[in-house]
């Protein structure tokens, strides 16, 4: 059985309510059925994209797309937050391609850096995104979206945002 991590749970709902709260990605709470911009949240794992979920809806939070990466292929949304969980399935790189072609303008991706760099993909991606200053503590988020591209940031912690 598969098991949820809360820790990156926490994470995205983090980044999702900073995203909606303070970038108002999604317009008005009200007409949420009518955002602004698309969301996506998704995982490799069912167990991870319902804990997501019920924590979504806990805060109020209806109608937001969650779902396994299988389940994302195909769509598109201008923004993707994906939570790792673990290795798993994205030392599979068809799995690793569909998570992060999803998004349009904004990519997030919440996992253990150093388990990453285990895999010689991930840990090229990092490297790369690292030297453009893409990486963020988790405890460093939020950074307003429109600095991200401004200031040079590099980081050796464990947990990572990619935007």
């Amino acid at each position: 059985m598969s098991r949820s991590n809360n820790e990156e749970v926490k994470q995205v709902m983090k980044i999702f309510k900073h995203l909606y709260e303070k970038e108002n990605i999604l317009g008005d709470k009200q007409n949420i059925s009518k955002p602004k911009c698309t969301i996506n949240i998704m995982s490799q794992y069912k167990a991870q994209c319902n804990t997501i979920m019920q924590a979504l809806e806990k805060d109020g939070y209806h109608g937001i797309n969650v779902n396994t990466v299988n389940g994302s292929q195909g769509g598109e949304w201008d923004y993707v937050i994906f939570s790792l969980k673990n290795l798993g399935f994205i030392t599979d790189g068809n799995q690793t391609n569909v998570a992060l072609t999803r998004a349009r303008k904004g990519l997030f991706v919440i996992g253990n850096q150093n388990l990453l760099r285990c895999d010689r993909v991930w840990k090229e991606m990092l490297d790369y995104y690292g030297s453009k200053g893409c990486l963020v503590d988790a405890q460093d988020f939020p950074m307003p979206i429109k600095q991200k591209r401004k200031k040079k940031r590099k980081t050796s912690s464990e947990e990572f945002q990619i935007a």
